[in-house]
């Protein structure tokens, strides 16, 4: 937390209750779980790249990228890591900040695809946002669609109810008749 020390800040939330604190405990758990799994993909991601620099460089080439990407074992090593390089040149592409650029230093290519990473993550949720939202729609549309028959059929069902005669109705019917004392 820029510095701060994590034991200042829960002396000053502890005061506020169980809820707050059980808080700020998940916020230090889920934080310090996502820097070393950040930390330990950019890791990848440069080991990765350190094996596509054939030329040893320090730089990536779209060509060497390209070259690798054909690789069933480097596209592997990149989908464990929730990346999907099996469309190199589409992939460079996407990595470069130009159509022009044939060529990304190590750690700006590995920084690029972090930030890729952590963008598609994003619009991967907006995307599952939309999705449920959608659903949702659907099924409110469904249920005023099924409301509506529901309250037709209910003044079929009461209609019908009043056609039809009852034992007491048909009794009292044939009295009136004069089938019955």
């Amino acid at each position: 937390m820029g510095g701060l020390d994590w034991d200042l800040v829960y002396e000053l939330v502890a005061p506020l209750g169980a809820f707050y604190t059980a808080v700020f405990i998940f916020y230090i758990l889920f934080y310090n779980f996502a820097v070393k799994a950040d930390a330990r993909v950019l890791g990848e991601i440069k080991r990765l790249g350190l094996l596509v620099d054939t030329d040893r460089s320090g730089t990536i080439k779209k060509d060497e990228f390209v070259f690798a990407a054909r690789n069933p074992e480097f596209v592997s090593c990149f989908a464990a890591i929730g990346i999907d390089v099996a469309d190199g040149d589409t992939f460079f592409k996407k990595v470069a900040r130009s159509d022009y650029e044939c060529e990304i230093d190590l750690d700006d290519f590995a920084s690029r695809i972090m930030q890729a990473k952590v963008m598609a993550s994003s619009l991967d949720l907006q995307s599952l946002g939309f999705q449920l939202q959608h659903g949702l729609q659907q099924l409110q549309g469904c249920h005023r669609k099924q409301s509506v028959a529901t309250h037709r059929l209910d003044g079929h069902v009461t209609g019908l109810h009043g056609s039809f005669m009852t034992p007491t109705s048909a009794f009292e019917l044939g009295v009136a008749v004069g089938f019955k004392d």
